[in-house]
This record gives structure tokens, C-alpha cells and sequence, in this order.
């Protein structure tokens, strides 16, 4: 079958105007597929799906998948796959039009915002991140915690992956062992920029979780990047990094010839020398 293909036309402000997809292809994962992953799948530390694949492929995951399932909804069209599953998922991460279908609660205001989320959890879900365009993040779990986010500041150039790019940032967050807050924070610098006036760009620490960078543009005015993409600033956390990766690499390598020291080629002998015997002689 042919590959996915997906065209999206923005209009002046650089959000969607228009898009159209072919996603057939997904036709194609169906729970036999899964099933004949299932150590794999039942071996990583998160399954990222969204609502593309075939509802009895989602059922199959959500029935066997013993790793924490993330779940996007992707479009109202689609979302509805997800309901008969709710409970089984570890993370959700909808728009406010999916959260009010999902859940049956309009949002009109802070407190139905609320609402909304601890209809989710009360499915049995562990997390919710609800994004809300210009207003940020609304993030809740089952322990009671919620926090709700602003976007960063700086200028929208292009909205294309915003969500994806919002759902493998709470997933990397998720694998460090953020919390909540931190995890949204995280998916706000995916999402937005890094608050310095980069657009489309990442640049995110927190006490408790790692880097998270990606190439990003500079807007008018804002500091200027290196090569690598990275102010000034991030530029001596980025080459400590740096050092000490070169120096964990030396160590291992140290480590592995007093292990195994390495065999020096045989030295090769000298063959004889055979003369070819001259005309006359014997």
C-alpha cells in the first residue's frame, strides 16, 4: 500500500485553513499485526497510539498492552474510538472540542474546564492534558493535582505537528519521571517556542528532567544561535554535556581493552627467498 500523506494550507496567521489526509495505510495495523508484536510492545516503557488506527486495533492495545498507554484523539471524527477505552489509558492528551466530547461537559468556563477532566480521570485514566490553544494547558491526574498553564510568549509561524509535538514532549517528560506540572511545561516549550523568542523551538530544564532541544529560528530581535542551535547560555551547559559524554565514552572504553586487551597481528615471516638457478648451473 501507498505511504500516509497529509496536506495542510495555512492562512495568513499560520494556522490551518485547510487539510486534508490519507491515512489508509493504517488500515493495515490491525490486531493481528499487534498481536504478533506483542513482546515488543509489552517490553517498552510507553505505547504512543492515536485514533488513525482501527477502533478494534485500539480495543486489542488497550486489552493486551501491558505498557502505559499516551492516546491523542487527532479529530472529533475520530476521538470517538477512544471512549470504549478511556479507562485503560494512562494519558490523554485531547483539545477542548475532543475533551467536551469525550468526557459530555461543555467548557465554558474554569470550572466546567475542571469538570471536563475529572469526568476522564473518573474513567479510570491516570492523566489529562487538555490543550487550549492561546490559553495553554489544562493538566489533571487521579491524585487530585491540576494545573493550568499559560502558552509561552512569542510569534506563531506554522501550528503544523503543534500536537504531536506537545504529545512526544509529555511522553519524553513521562519517561524522566516529571510531574505534572513539569511535564506540561514540557509540552508547552514543544508546543509554543522556548519564551525567548524562538519560534517553533525547544529549549526546556527542570530540576528533575533532562534537556529537551530541537533546531529552532530565531524571531526578530531574539538572542542568536550557534550551529547547534543554542544561545550562548545554553551553549556552556550544552558542552558540559558534552564532556561529560566524551569522558563517559573514554571510561567505557578503558574499561572494555583492561577487559580484553587487544591481539596484536602475528608477525609475519620471512618466506625464503627462492633463487632461480642460473642457465648452466646445476
Amino acid at each position: 500500500g501507498r505511504a500516509s500523506a497529509y496536506l495542510f494550507i495555512t492562512d495568513e496567521k499560520g494556522d490551518m485553513a485547510l487539510a486534508v489526509s490519507d491515512m489508509e495505510i493504517y488500515k493495515h495495523m490491525t490486531p493481528q499485526m499487534l498481536a504478533q508484536r506483542q513482546t515488543l510492545l509489552n517490553a517498552s516503557q510507553a505505547v504512543v497510539l492515536d485514533t488513525n488506527l482501527p477502533a478494534e486495533s485500539i480495543q486489542y492495545l488497550a486489552d493486551h498492552c501491558t505498557a502505559p498507554l499516551f492516546a491523542d484523539p487527532v479529530s472529533t471524527a475520530k476521538a470517538v474510538k477512544l471512549k470504549p477505552v478511556l479507562g485503560k489509558l494512562h494519558t490523554l492528551k485531547p483539545n477542548r472540542i475532543e475533551a467536551e466530547l469525550l468526557s459530555g461537559v461543555k467548557i465554558t468556563d474554569d470550572a466546567s474546564l475542571r469538570k471536563a477532566a475529572e469526568a476522564l480521570l473518573a474513567t479510570g485514566l491516570h492523566r489529562v492534558f487538555i490543550s487550549l490553544g492561546s490559553d495553554g494547558v489544562f493538566a489533571a491526574d487521579r491524585s487530585g493535582h491540576q494545573v493550568q498553564l499559560p502558552p509561552l510568549p512569542g510569534a506563531m509561524v506554522n501550528t503544523t505537528g503543534c500536537g504531536d509535538a506537545f504529545m512526544a514532549a509529555i511522553t519524553w517528560a513521562y519517561l524522566q519521571g516529571t510531574d505534572l506540572t513539569d511535564t506540561a511545561k514540557a509540552g508547552l516549550a514543544a508546543n509554543n517556542g522556548d519564551g525567548g523568542g524562538h519560534r517553533a523551538a525547544v529549549t526546556y530544564q527542570s530540576s528533575k528532567c533532562a534537556r529537551l532541544s530541537c533546531a529552532i529560528v530565531p524571531a526578530e530581535g531574539a538572542p542568536a544561535l550557534d550551529s547547534h542551535g543554542v544561545t550562548n547560555n545554553d551553549a556552556a551547559y550544552a558542552n558540559d554535556n558534552a564532556r561529560g559524554r566524551q569522558g563517559s565514552r573514554s571510561r567505557r572504553a578503558s574499561a572494555a581493552l583492561r577487559r580484553d586487551p587487544p591481539r596484536h597481528p602475528r608477525k609475519l615471516r620471512r618466506r625464503r627467498r627462492t633463487r632461480c638457478p642460473q642457465p648452466g648451473r646445476r
